[in-house]
């Protein structure tokens, strides 16, 4: 079944911060220039009934509604099939997934706990321009059931762990064990709870120096921004690192540079 026409799809709003490429194929014809997402809704609605709607993102990469976990995209949250176009969220667009995967788990069970390293802090604290298109969770101050939380993400349209791909087609939920990654010891702080799904993090001083083993120009963005907003203990950052085990302590103590600017 060959592509019958696409077009891109802009608007200057802030829901739709990037251009939708709609991919009509098979009996659906050709996609019309919509003007508001209700439109969007009943034409993806329909067209997806027959599983002839393929959605092209910006870098020209399709992903056909048959390869999702639903029958058709009418049954897909506003806030999924926001993050099947954009790849990349914002704080506010994880809050509405987060929201949709609560939805998903159910009302009746434990909690489930995530511990939210890397992106969440800055995400969830305000960084202006920081998105991200996946959420680390740190395994081992978690606590859930895998095959629960797997199953609800892939009802709130995320993939979840994804192993065999560098560059998802959606976004994920990605698991994060001890390793080239350290964080240290710490208590979890508490972010927020949404249903039965508690989500925290480690303190400020934790994510420093973690993002300090790698110290690429995103990681120390996010840097910045905590210090800045939340002043944390430096001295502590350092107390942190040196009990990292290598090779991760030799890359964190090479970069301590970085504080002594933020210090001065």
């Amino acid at each position: 079944m060959g592509l019958k026409t696409w077009r891109r799809y802009s608007t200057a709003s802030g829901n739709w911060r990037t251009d939708l490429g709609i991919t009509a194929t098979g009996g659906v014809g050709v996609a019309a220039v919509l003007e508001t997402r209700g439109d969007f809704d009943r034409f993806a609605g329909a067209a997806a009934q027959t599983g002839d709607l393929d959605f092209v993102t910006p870098r020209r990469r399709a992903t056909r509604i048959s390869e999702i976990d639903s029958p058709a995209l009418a049954g897909y949250t506003p806030s999924a099939l926001e993050m099947i176009r954009k790849l990349q969220l914002d704080g506010d667009a994880w809050t509405a997934v987060l929201e949709d995967l609560s939805q998903a788990l159910g009302k009746a069970g434990p909690p489930l706990r995530l511990c939210l390293i890397g992106s969440a802090a800055c995400l969830f604290g305000g960084m202006e321009g920081r998105t991200s298109a996946d959420l680390d969770i740190w395994k081992p101050a978690s606590d859930y059931d895998r095959l629960e939380l797997k199953a609800a993400a892939a009802k709130a349209g995320l993939l979840f762990d994804p192993k065999s791909s560098l560059d998802p087609e959606r976004p994920y939920l990605q698991l994060v064990e001890p390793g080239l990654t350290q964080l240290g010891s710490f208590e979890p702080v508490l972010i927020d709870r949404i249903g039965r799904l508690h989500l925290c993090r480690p303190p400020f001083e934790n994510l420093i120096a973690a993002k300090l083993i790698r110290a690429e120009a995103k990681d120390l963005g996010d840097i910045r921004f905590m210090v800045s907003r939340h002043r944390p203990d430096l001295q502590k950052v350092r107390r942190i690192i040196a009990a990292f085990k290598p090779p991760a302590r030799q890359r964190a103590m090479e970069n301590r540079v970085y504080l002594k600017v933020l210090e001065t």
